[in-house]
């Protein structure tokens, strides 16, 4: 059953109305309609009558179809809605299909309304269709969106359409980012171009691809994922999309590939290890042996020696004690650890040391199931022990000699070793004598305790430079410097001491005298202004302090001498406090600034100066303490200022209250050319700022003295007098007191911003006139081009007229012409001047006779200048005898022509003159007229593109507009210039000029005039046309019907090549040059390689003096250009055969 459309019909005429129904139902379409035409009426019957389809006249009495198409908008934006109109601009069109309208048809046009009607009963179908399947889809949607894997869908280009929140959840990318991108932009390269080519090859050959990816996320950590990527088909069976559903599988690779690292470990342990490691079962037979093992046993592979023993490979007495302690080790537990042993083996005689460690090898419940080793070499090592006897002998003869004392004892003191200059300065003859003397106990003054000695060697296992006092045989004391160095034995336990002794009696003694010294010093101590402190270099207490110290930090004395340094040091500054005091104690002097803490808890930072002082029997040093803390805070934030300024992007001057300039910073002296020394006590008025009057200098500094800030622009000058412009920021720095102390100026070069601002400005100017120039333009050529062309079309279609009368027929056929000739004027004019836009425009310099050109463009003009009644004339600079120079004869021709054109068309009256005269290497030419004139506001203005006098729709004379513009382009091209004197209502004069290049005097003879040119060949001249369009042909045939020349024809080149290899009768070819399959550029050569004498004439509508010379450099003898002049025509097949 056919379906019946309800339409709804807004129309106020009832005979339009029905004119609508009868092309519906012409359509074959059954409906019914429903006509209304107020608005009212319209929101009823969308309710009640419920219409498919609405229908509406754009304009009614009381309603229109823009407000009809916005309603249905708001209230039925389903239905589909069609404007149909008298009429409607394209403006308002495009405003009605944007609004949402589904289609507009003139009224003139009503057979295109069942076609649109179709159209948009369709799209609404497609619309219905389209809401049940989001339906659907929504279900699905939701299935995908809150899915826990991740889920991506791409194009059958691999193009990123879909993700789903899950894959945003692990990578980190959202749908916006990743849409249109190729899912490798995840990829983190650790698949090969072949993997990923075998996964597009199984996906696009409709299989499903299973594997495992290493993604990177939007951070960059990277991630594994599970995948199964699948095509999705169409009806029809092609892939439309695939789908990737993916698992993140991250912490399970972790653990695979953590267990495959162990293993790769341990193999790489056991492959590189230059120890000898192996494994042995509870027979002591070898289950597995490390590379170096093997290659000592002289096996190529180490799974050679499992189920071996080492009586495989050693001599038998080494094998069984192996044996034997592997045996031990299964029964006891108890593993053998660095065991030196000599291993000989069966097959050499050599052997070697090596030290051993065997453990029990245990199973994963701790059973022992065997025994395994390492082995290391040591022969070297007992090599080096031969020879370190050998040292030790060389070391005697040293020990001998040396100029201090050595000696070596027991940890209890007892001598085992002196040399002779410790015994000499001892005062002892013998080893012996000196033997009976114990070092620990005897021999030392009370100041100088030996178990301080052993204890620092016992600890430390060296002592260097320790100081102490001995006693010589003689009683009397020594000081001497002690280093020395405790001697252990395999088991750690002390075996010797070895010492050397220095005399430093004499040094001991002036240190002595420097020490009571310092006693003076102790008045100075305790009434110093500085906070000073002397403290115990072991335990770090206090030992004294000064009143200074006490005021300072709020501690009384008493509480300081139970202090130490710890206590007035941060808690986190302690490890340094302690690393500084151990490299403190030897030193004399020692400086530097650290923070300490006042009784009040307040933090301080400190100067410190330290010397090392000897205080009763204690190592201590004098400490001076200087509070610096105002002064880092003060020296911070002058250095954080004196880096913002000196670093500023901003040029900064700082002057002081009278406006002298004190500082400026780099970038300034960068802006100005002005360094510091050459600004310094000058006013910042040295830049010039002339631009501001005194008036604003004067509401400048009463803002200031204000204390406010001044903002605005000057315009500034460099040393080098250049101006620029500046964005300026002046402040003023207040005093203490509250009276201005300086005053500071930031300033930024704003110079291109201004430049950038000027040149948008003159820009939007420019193409604001450009537009309007060019849409008259446009209006002037339509009317220029219709004008002629109405006549053309006009006049032609008479000459078809039954009722034609023939004695008017040469007048209209003259008419055609003359309008044929307007309008290939303008269109010159148009290419001629788009030519000269490209830059495609070049000069062909000649000979040429100005008088001669002169007195040819007299007579050419004369006529038109009669028959409005104008004296025209002209008067000339040289005798006709030595008229010659050397310029483009077409160009300058074509500026003389557009000069004195315009000269007669805006000349009702009076009269035309031109000429020409000599000035000095110039010729000046000028073009004068008792014309309208023209106002001086346009002297320049009349020169640019789509320029004229006048330009509005009302305009008394024609013209495109651009004959100025071109021959302003053709003088400047010749090396010349133009422009004119010219009043309005009282005429012009145009001048330009040219080079004056002179050539040699040549006679000229006067040309036979075109209308008598005679084709006057005895024989017939047998003449190829190769032409694709018949018309253009045709009127080559007419043009030479009464010729004694026989026509052939080719329609493309690749046939008058053909006709020219199969004719050798053709004496001239007329070449096309734009035709199919070959061109008349490609033909030409091919011809001339056949008969290279043969002339070829090139006829193109492209009239370009680039189109001339291409078609000459490709063989064509001469170029005429398009519509062709019978008798131009004729004088060419004369001059070439």
């Amino acid at each position: 059953m056919e379906v019946v459309l309800k339409i709804l019909m807004v129309e106020d005429r009832l005979s339009d109305a029905e004119l609508i129904k009868y092309e519906i139902k012409k359509s074959g379409f059954q409906f019914v309609a429903k006509i209304v035409e107020t608005k009212h009426d319209y929101i009823n019957a969308i309710h009640e009558f419920k219409p498919d389809l609405i229908l509406s006249d754009y304009s009614l009495p009381l309603f229109d179809g823009m407000q009809a198409l916005l309603i249905r908008e708001e209230l039925v934006p389903n239905i589909p809605f069609i404007l149909i109109t008298g009429s409607i601009n394209e403006q308002t069109a495009v405003e009605v299909m944007k609004t949402g309208a589904d289609d507009y048809i003139i009224k003139e046009y009503l057979t295109r309304l069942g076609s649109a009607i179709n159209a948009a009963i369709k799209k609404k179908e497609v619309i219905l269709a389209k809401k049940v399947a989001e339906e659907k889809l929504k279900i699905l949607s939701r299935a995908v969106e809150q899915n826990t894997v991740s889920i991506v869908i791409t194009d059958n280009m691999g193009r990123i359409e879909y993700v789903n929140p899950k894959f945003t959840e692990i990578t980190g990318y959202t749908l916006d980012e990743v849409m249109g991108e190729n899912p490798r932009v995840l990829k983190s390269d650790d698949k090969s171009p072949e993997e990923y080519k075998e996964l597009w090859e199984t996906i696009t050959s409709g299989r499903e691809w299973k594997g495992i990816f290493q993604n990177r996320k939007k951070n960059g950590e990277l991630h594994y994922e599970s995948a199964t990527i699948s095509p999705i088909t169409d009806d029809a069976g092609i892939t439309t999309h695939f789908v990737a559903v993916k698992e993140d599988i991250t912490e399970r690779r972790k653990m695979e590939e953590k267990l495959v690292r162990e293993q790769y470990y341990m193999q790489t342990l056991l492959e590189n290890i230059p120890d000898y490691i192996y494994f042995k079962d509870l027979e002591s037979r070898f289950l597995r042996i490390n590379k170096a093992l093997a290659q000592k046993f002289g096996l190529n592979d180490p799974y050679l020696a499992k189920g071996k023993t080492d009586m495989d490979f050693f001599q038998t007495d080494h094998s069984k004690q192996a044996y034997n302690d592997e045996q031990e080790i299964i029964k006891t537990g108890r593993p053998i650890i660095n065991k030196e042993e000599i291993e000989n083996w069966s097959d050499r005689q050599e052997s070697s040391w090596v030290s051993t460690t065997k453990m029990p090898l245990l199973d994963a419940k701790g059973k022992i199931i065997g025994t395994f080793g390492i082995s290391r070499s040591i022969t070297e090592q007992k090599m080096a022990e031969e020879a370190l006897k050998k040292s030790e002998e060389q070391f005697r003869s040293l020990y001998e000699n040396a100029p201090i004392g050595i000696y070596r004892t027991t940890p209890e003191g007892q001598i085992l070793m002196a040399n002779p200059s410790l015994l000499k300065m001892l005062g002892y003859h013998s080893i012996e004598e000196f033997s009976g003397r114990n070092l620990l106990q005897a021999g030392n003054e009370h100041n100088y305790p030996r178990e301080e000695f052993k204890k620092k060697i016992e600890q430390n296992g060296i002592v260097v430079g320790m100081e102490s006092a001995w006693k010589i045989k003689d009683g009397s004391t020594i000081f001497v410097s002690e280093s020395a160095r405790l001697f252990r034995d395999e088991k750690g336990n002390p075996m010797y001491y070895e010492g050397m002794v220095e005399n430093i009696t004499k040094r001991k003694k002036a240190e002595d005298r420097i020490r009571e010294s310092e006693e003076k010093y102790k008045y100075l101590f305790q009434n110093s202004p500085l906070p000073m402190w002397i403290y115990d270099l072991k335990t770090l207490s206090f030992l004294e302090v000064n009143n200074a110290a006490i005021e300072s930090y709020g501690y009384s004395h008493e509480e300081f001498l139970n202090m130490t340094l710890k206590d007035i040091r941060p808690e986190e500054d302690t490890k340094t406090l302690l690393a500084d005091v151990a490299v403190t104690f030897n030193n004399y002097y020692k400086a530097g600034t650290w923070r300490h803490i006042k009784k009040n808890g307040e933090l301080i930072s400190v100067e410190i100066t330290s010397h090392a002082i000897d205080y009763g029997s204690k190592k201590a040093r004098l400490v001076i303490s200087n509070d610096i803390t105002e002064r880092l805070m003060a020296e911070k934030q002058i250095k954080t200022l004196s880096k913002a300024i000196e670093q500023s992007p901003s040029a900064v001057i700082i002057t002081d209250a009278e406006g002298n300039i004190e500082f400026v910073n780099h970038k300034f002296t960068a802006s100005t050319q002005y360094s510091l020394n050459e600004v310094i006590g000058k006013k910042p008025r040295i830049l010039n700022p002339g631009h501001l009057s005194e008036e604003e200098y004067s509401k400048l500094w009463d803002s200031l003295h204000k204390g406010e800030t001044w903002v605005g622009e000057m315009l500034n000058r460099r040393k080098d007098n250049s101006a620029f412009w500046e964005e300026v920021v002046i402040s003023t720095l207040m005093k203490d007191n509250g009276t201005i102390g300086n005053y500071i100026l930031i300033m930024n070069d704003i110079t291109e911003k201004k430049k950038m601002l000027n040149e948008l400005i003159q820009a939007k100017e420019k193409a604001e006139e450009s537009d309007r120039l060019k849409t008259a333009f446009l209006h002037n050529i339509s009317h220029e081009i219709r004008t002629p062309m109405n006549a053309i079309v006009g006049f032609s279609s008479l000459l078809k007229d039954s009722n034609f009368q023939p004695d008017k027929r040469a007048f209209f056929v003259d008419l055609i012409t003359q309008n044929s000739q307007q309008l290939l004027a303008i269109i010159t004019d148009i290419i001629e001047i788009a030519t000269i836009e490209a830059g495609q425009i070049k000069t062909k310099e000649d000979k040429v006779n100005i008088n001669a050109m002169f007195s040819f463009m007299y007579e050419q003009f004369k006529p038109k200048a009669a028959n409005t009644g104008l004296v025209f004339s002209y008067e000339t600079g040289l005798p006709n005898d030595n008229a010659f120079l050397i310029t483009d004869e077409i160009k300058l021709t074509q500026i003389l022509t557009n000069l004195i054109s315009n000269a007669i068309k805006f000349t009702d009256q009076g009269f035309v003159k031109y000429g020409y005269m000599v000035k000095g290497s110039q010729l000046e030419f000028y073009v004068e007229d008792s014309g309208i004139g023209i106002s001086k506001e346009l002297h320049d203005e009349i020169f640019k593109r789509f320029r004229q006098v006048e330009s509005s729709d009302s305009r008394q004379f024609g013209g495109s507009g651009l004959g100025l513009s071109i021959s302003k382009s053709y003088v400047e091209l010749l090396g010349g210039k133009i422009w004119l004197d010219s009043e309005l209502d009282k005429g012009s004069r145009f001048y330009f000029t040219i080079p004056y290049k002179k050539t040699q005097m040549e006679v000229v003879t006067k040309n036979q005039p075109e209308n008598e040119i005679r084709f006057e060949y005895n024989d017939h001249k047998t003449i190829l046309v190769a032409e694709d369009e018949d018309h253009n042909y045709l009127l080559l045939q007419e043009y030479l019907s009464n010729e004694k020349i026989i026509l052939l024809r080719a329609i493309n080149g690749s046939e008058a090549v053909d006709i020219c290899k199969t004719n050798p009768s053709v004496d001239m070819v007329l070449m096309d040059i734009k035709m199919p399959i070959m061109t008349g550029i490609e033909a030409a050569p091919l011809i001339k390689k056949i008969r290279p004498k043969l002339p070829i004439i090139a006829l193109t509508a492209y009239s370009a003096e680039s189109d001339k010379t291409k078609a000459l450099n490709a063989g064509c003898s001469d170029f005429i250009s398009k519509p062709v002049d019978k008798d131009h025509l004729l004088s060419k097949i004369i001059q070439w055969i």
